[in-house]
């Protein structure tokens, strides 16, 4: 995945993420040899005193889903599916 590629993607899960579930993607970076990658997630306007001002959510994306979300306008129903189960132990 080229650095353009990547930022498309980027900019796809964090508006997503902001938009749907006041969260923001925090890392986003490969975990493995064979192009998947690891993306966190935080939420966003934890307080200082929050006990849970840290958690954060890491969601795992292999090459195929990644090459269908960089060569998309918009995510797929599987991944929003998937962000929304993973996202929402961090909201509620």
């Amino acid at each position: 995945m080229d650095a353009e590629e990547k930022r498309h993607c980027f900019e796809l899960l964090d508006e997503y993420a902001k938009t749907k579930h006041n969260c923001f993607v925090s890392e986003f970076f490969p975990s493995r040899d064979d192009g998947t990658y690891l993306v966190c997630f935080r939420a966003l306007g934890r307080s200082p005193s929050d006990p849970n001002r840290y958690a954060c959510e890491y969601v795992e994306f292999d090459p195929v889903a990644l090459t269908a979300i960089c060569s998309s306008t918009s995510l797929t129903v599987a991944t929003t599916e998937r962000l929304d189960k993973a996202l929402s132990r961090l909201t509620h």
